[in-house]
């Protein structure tokens, strides 16, 4: 290990990249880079400790989420990263690979959040920019700043903290302030309201420390408590699941450090030792488990720890120990953990030959038939949860469907419309053990119905039919298939939001249901004539629909809210284009608001919605073109839920990508780098 790096003096987390302050004022940085938020030049994802320095002389480091700010030992700061909202302060909204010259001088402390930033004047002021919509700035408004302010809009404090869209103030008397977006109660004040301005009274007093996460705060007190307020969907207050806005009283003692990430908050004990509590998604906790906990607890994940950090927008946990060692645990999709792995570039099971996802959930059938399926906050499991499946359907909606090799069609989960096909509108919570039709070829589970494909190529449907998307001529749910088929002479079927496809033996595609023209029209029956001649292959997603030519293109049509169409534009395409956005593709499946595609060379490429890296985990923000490079190579068939992605290998290995994806966290603490 270099010299330099021989002793680590503090360390920091962002919402998916970590960065260390060596005791020579120098920093490093690992995980997610494609706003370059790693600070080294480039937009290349590093998932190890060993990466160069990127500024020295350096007292302090702040991480929120694609940004890193460090305050030079002359009290100056610079910062790099994602610049959408003018976070970094240099005047513009254009990310910077490298840190900034000088933003502000004369400041003690800093603090980022999701995409704003404050600095603790050394006169005890507070001054604050870029992203304001909550008035989190403090200004008195909410537009957005890309230069920090010349005037304070705070003084007299010692403490700052920067949450996702709030800001909170410890004053010099130890008193705390809170100001911004209060939907989840997350300023204090017992109630609900935004705070545009600083308020002059303290939510709390005798406070040592302040934290923030993405919607809620923590603060230590003089005497070693923890007290939280704000958001608590996942436990992150530690008072158990209070729901009233206020801060909870102490939930701890014995306390001498406190740190928030987005959902879960982290102590370090007078003793050394890391306790945490919220959400356990990712294994945030370090508890070796992936169970959420709503209660701060009695036993230490860690011990011999001197400082603690999870991103307020983050969801891993970090800790230096007092040998000198970093330990994290938790999400580590980019590798932000830092051991080298980036586990969501890794196969998380193998020996399949089948796989489809949707809205968080994965299943994948083995080679001899078995199915395995698991969800947003558990891994594949080694054993099946039924036999004898030929094809499996994940639906938008929360259910699943099978085909049986016996040709019977089999379905579980949500039941609300009737999706099911049993003849009720219950539940259920596994593979049920009979056929609700038989002599079926493949099935399409879509958000809130479903549809067979008979082996005589006729297509039956049934759930929700508020769109028309049962192909009945009416609208009205059904909770059982029919006894006629909608449409013959069908070849394959795709199902997704409130519309369905059919791909006829003649290479021609037809589709019916909700909004196939981008407007609110239905159409409630198979139409008589094809939309598009020509395809191997339909998919159906939310608003959208993609379809692969004989010739290897692929063409989009429908909603372009995100990028889904590919065609690098913004406006809905009513009918199927003349034009391909994508060649020499074996194969195309369309998630909620994303697409992907198998290259005849086993390439994978997508495009749309991007918001949990289910395009690209290299990069963040939405792709409205197909990429000109693959995202993996060796894959065969490809599967795009709601915010993840998953690629089948030519090996027979499931691949994922996105969030969640089943994979990609550290449950208990990894060691990062041992320093002597």
């Amino acid at each position: 290990m270099p010299a330099d790096a021989s002793s680590i003096e503090a360390i920091s987390a962002g919402t998916t990249h970590t960065c260390v302050l060596t005791n020579a004022g120098s920093v490093r940085c690992w995980g997610e880079n494609g706003f370059g938020e790693l600070g080294d030049g480039t937009t290349v994802l590093r998932s190890t400790f060993a990466t160069p320095d990127v500024l020295a002389g350096v007292q302090q480091i702040a991480l929120g989420g694609p940004v890193s700010c460090a305050l030079t030992t002359g009290g100056d700061v610079r910062c790099w990263g994602s610049n959408s909202y003018g976070t970094l302060g240099d005047g513009t909204k254009v990310n910077q690979l490298v840190p900034t010259a000088t933003v502000l001088s004369g400041v003690k402390a800093i603090a980022t959040g999701g995409f704003h930033t404050c600095a603790l004047m050394v006169s005890g002021g507070v001054r604050c920019w870029g992203y304001n919509s909550g008035g989190q700035l403090g200004d008195g408004t909410t537009t957005d700043r890309a230069t920090p302010p010349t005037v304070d809009v705070a003084t007299n404090m010692k403490a700052i903290a920067v949450g996702a869209d709030f800001t909170c103030g410890l004053t010099q008397a130890g008193g705390v302030r809170c100001w911004g977006r209060n939907y989840y109660g997350q300023l204090g004040t017992g109630d609900t309201t935004d705070l545009k301005v600083p308020p002059t009274k303290d939510v709390l007093t005798n406070i040592q420390a302040i934290v923030a996460g993405s919607s809620h705060a923590c603060a230590l007190t003089t005497t070693g408590g923890v007290d939280c307020w704000g958001n608590n969907d996942h436990g992150q207050l530690g008072a158990g699941f209070v729901t009233v806005p206020q801060t909870t009283g102490i939930v701890l003692s014995g306390v001498q450090a406190i740190t928030a990430g987005a959902q879960h908050t982290c102590a370090l004990m007078t003793s050394g030792g890391v306790r945490c509590w919220g959400s356990a998604q990712y294994g945030q906790l370090g508890d070796g488990t992936l169970t959420s906990q709503a209660l701060a607890p009695a036993t230490d994940v860690l011990t011999g720890v001197r400082a603690i950090a999870a991103g307020p927008g983050g969801f891993h946990t970090c800790a230096l120990l007092t040998s000198g060692e970093i330990r994290c645990w938790g999400a580590d999709t980019v590798g932000q953990i830092g051991d080298g792995t980036a586990d969501a570039r890794r196969d998380v099971i193998f020996g399949m030959k089948a796989v489809d996802a949707a809205n968080g959930n994965t299943c994948a059938i083995t080679q001899a038939g078995g199915l395995r399926c698991w969800g947003a906050a558990t891994e594949p499991p080694t054993t099946d949860l039924m036999t004898g499946v030929e094809q499996v359907s994940v639906g938008h909606g929360l259910f699943t469907c099978v085909v049986t090799t016996a040709g019977g069609v089999r379905c579980w989960g949500d039941n609300t419309y009737g999706q099911l096909g049993d003849g009720t509108t219950t539940a259920s919570s596994g593979p049920p053990a009979t056929d609700v039709l038989t002599g079926v070829k493949s099935v399409a589970a879509g958000t809130r119905h479903t549809c067979a494909l008979t082996i005589m190529g006729g297509v039956r449907c049934w759930g929700a039919n508020d769109g028309g998307q049962l192909g009945d001529g009416t609208k009205v749910n059904r909770s059982s298939p029919p006894s006629a088929d909608a449409l013959t002479g069908v070849q394959a079927i795709a199902a997704g939001g409130a519309a369905t496809c059919a791909l006829t033996n003649t290479g021609g595609v037809r589709c019916w249901g909700f909004g196939l023209d981008g407007t609110a029209s239905v159409v409630a029956t198979p139409p008589a004539v094809d939309a598009i001649q020509g395809v191997r292959s339909i998919t159906v997603g939310s608003d959208f629909r993609c379809a692969l030519t004989i010739a290897g293109g692929v063409r989009c049509w429908g909603l372009d809210v995100y990028g889904e169409l590919g065609d690098g534009g913004k406006m809905p395409v009513p009918s199927p284009p003349a034009t391909d956005i994508l060649t020499n593709v074996a194969e195309v499946a369309a998630g909620y608001q994303h697409a992907c595609a198998v290259t005849q060379t086993g390439g994978i490429r997508c495009w749309g919605l991007n918001q949990y890296g289910q395009v690209d985990r290299t990069t963040t923000g939405w792709l409205r073109s197909p990429p000109a490079t693959d995202l993996f190579t060796g894959m065969k068939a490809v599967t795009a839920a709601s915010s993840h992605s998953c690629a089948l290998s030519n090996l027979g290995g499931v691949r994922c990508w996105g969030s969640p994806t089943g994979v990609g966290y550290r449950r208990s603490p990894t060691t990062v780098v041992v320093c002597p």
